[in-house]
């Protein structure tokens, strides 16, 4: 799946938040942003809404929300609308888990005209406190369509190395979705390669939704410019391009909304002065997560 809206409760937030839903300073162990929306239904329902603009008429979108339900008593729950009507799914506490999961409220089918969404705590037998950090809404895609997507944001967020005050490197939009041998006589330096070969995925079966997790190289290549028997320049130049892949990726680790993140890993390396070969390398192992429904598991 594709996220096109992803939304927090910073302030300023364009939420039109009820008497019984608070923005609260988040949790400890909140994933990301540092406010919640408390909701507190007691005998009314606790509502934020807002207006979902930009939909695509008659795609079909999913809304997932990360929330810690720990003080949801059975059988309170939580319920997402779109233009007054219910989706299918909900999300109740398991008796369990104490921190912030992932909850699949359900699909609905975008309208030709913004429409009011609401995140609605259900007013029930008891008293609770829901805390919900962010909100997803996903165009429904299989699942390699979204992969290739994922692909297609990082090449896209690499060319915007090009040196000046941002970065170190200035790759000339010379960011492949191949791998480019730099001993190859037609080769210009710098570049950065996205070979697709990747590991397969780790789908891991979350009840009410599926994670999947896998894992990418990126490479990125110098020239030598100064090599003596004492001296190299493609050591610090591909250190300086490693800090600049690194760098554009935490710009935007959601990726263009493509993914939930896009988390760096330990493992990197440069080699570069290596016997009389002109050139340096270095390696940046990324691992992606994204969240989708189990259907959209199918070829």
């Amino acid at each position: 799946m594709s996220v096109v809206k992803q939304w927090d409760f910073n302030p300023p937030t364009p939420w039109t938040v009820g008497a019984q839903c608070f923005i609260v300073n988040a949790n400890p162990n909140a994933m990301t942003f540092p406010s919640d929306c408390l909701f507190q239904p007691g005998s009314n329902d606790a509502v934020v809404q807002r207006t979902i603009t930009g939909l695509q008429t008659g795609h079909v979108y999913r809304c997932i929300i990360m929330a810690n339900l720990s003080g949801f008593p059975d059988p309170m729950i939580m319920r997402a609308s779109y233009s007054g009507t219910f989706l299918p799914g909900s999300a109740f506490w398991d008796g369990v888990s104490l921190d912030y999961q992932f909850w699949d409220m359900g699909f609905f089918t975008a309208f030709s005209t913004d429409r009011l969404f609401q995140i609605r705590g259900v007013a029930n037998a008891g008293f609770g406190t829901c805390r919900v950090n962010q909100v997803f809404v996903q165009e429904s895609f299989i699942l390699a369509r979204s992969r290739w997507k994922a692909y297609d944001a990082l090449r896209t967020k690499l060319l915007t190395i090009q040196g000046g005050a941002a970065f170190h490197s200035n790759l000339g939009g010379r960011v492949f979705h191949r791998f480019i041998n730099p001993r190859s006589q037609n080769v210009t330096f710098p570049y950065v390669c996205i070979p697709l070969a990747t590991d397969s995925p780790v789908i891991t079966d979350m009840q009410n939704m599926v994670k999947v997790e896998w894992t990418l190289n990126v490479f990125g290549f110098v020239g030598e410019t100064d090599a003596t028997e004492a001296t190299t320049t493609a050591v610090r130049d591909a250190l300086y391009l490693g800090e600049d892949i690194m760098q554009a990726v935490m710009l935007d680790r959601t990726l263009a909304g493509t993914v939930q993140d896009c988390e760096l890993l330990s493992g990197g390396e440069s080699v570069a002065g290596v016997d009389s070969e002109l050139w340096g390398e270095v390696r940046v192992p990324l691992k992606l997560t994204l969240y989708c429904d189990k259907n959209d598991l199918k070829p």
